[in-house]
């Protein structure tokens, strides 16, 4: 099986991507773009959202920093949490000492901007409980 994409597959991936960040774009407060990636804040996070259009895919980076230095303990959270974690995957950054989330979605239908909140708030949720792990303990 090859996985070299005919022209109109390549152009209906290209569309939905291009569909999708406009929805992105009308439905939250977007601060910058780029070629490749949307750039927002949304519920105490900074938000980096990038497109595949080979896949095609949705990738969501939610970053929050810490007020403090990144410990030893903070990894061995972050492993535990990666172990429990079906959605994404969580880090920490210890030179910029900030959190970060990242789970992709595929985007193989159109995307309401409904359905977009109820993904984005459930990637909030999952980075939050963890943020929460690492800064309470909880």
């Amino acid at each position: 099986m090859s996985n070299e994409l005919g022209p109109e597959e390549r152009e209906r991936r290209a569309q939905l991507v291009a569909r999708t960040r406009t929805i992105i774009m009308q439905a939250l407060d977007v601060k910058a773009v780029d070629a490749d990636v949307l750039h927002l804040s949304y519920c105490d996070f900074y938000i980096q959202v990038a497109f595949s259009l080979a896949h095609p895919l949705m990738a969501f980076v939610l970053i929050r920093p810490l007020s403090r230095s990144v410990t030893v303990e903070d990894y061995k959270t972050i492993n535990e949490l990666n172990l429990e974690s079906v959605l994404g995957s969580h880090s920490v950054d210890a030179g910029g000492n900030c959190f970060f989330y990242r789970t992709a979605h595929w985007l193989e239908t159109e995307l309401t901007a409904a359905r977009l909140l109820e993904i984005l708030n459930r990637c909030v949720d999952e980075a939050n409980r963890a943020y929460r792990k690492l800064v309470d303990g909880e």
